[in-house]
């Protein structure tokens, strides 16, 4: 996250989906990194912070593709139930959504691309804007909001 890795220890699904819901509130202008954390909601400890270009650091910056962009990572994605009324779909039954994915890690504006059918589609939207997450896009070292496609798949019964 711009200047900063931050290393998890091993973590409970329960608390990544924490962790990464708090990661995009990181003021990352605030050098003690025990306040940046304090001021992103964060009350206990769930790894460290270290600083880009420390001694600290270097083994794991050999971990991070060397790009301009590094895109957003999908972190929650519930798919939604196939109707039984649609059962006779054949597999994948996919609805093509595009939308911003946000700083914050959320999805902002989207709208089908690609769909089935119109209840179909309004399922798709609703399961992507109510509960899917993102780690945010990094373009040079900043937090940005990007576009991007997605295919979400129902599951059957």
């Amino acid at each position: 996250v711009g200047s900063r890795i931050l290393e998890l220890e091993p973590v409970l699904e329960r608390d990544f989906e924490f962790i990464a819901s708090r990661v995009g509130g990181l003021n990352l202008a605030v050098e003690n990194g025990k306040q940046m954390v304090l001021q992103a909601g964060f009350r206990e400890g769930h790894g460290v912070i270290l600083r880009t270009g420390s001694e600290e650091a270097a083994e794991l910056e050999g971990e991070f593709p060397d790009l301009d962009l590094i895109p957003p990572v999908l972190l929650l994605e519930p798919r939604p139930l196939l109707p039984a009324s649609r059962s006779h779909l054949p597999d994948p039954v996919m609805v093509q959504i595009k939308g911003l994915v946000m700083r914050s890690g959320g999805l902002s504006n989207p709208r089908v691309v690609e769909g089935i059918d119109p209840e179909l589609d309004r399922r798709a939207l609703a399961t992507v804007e109510n509960s899917w997450s993102f780690l945010p896009a990094i373009s040079k070292g900043a937090v940005v909001d990007t576009e991007l496609t997605l295919n979400v798949v129902f599951r059957r019964e």
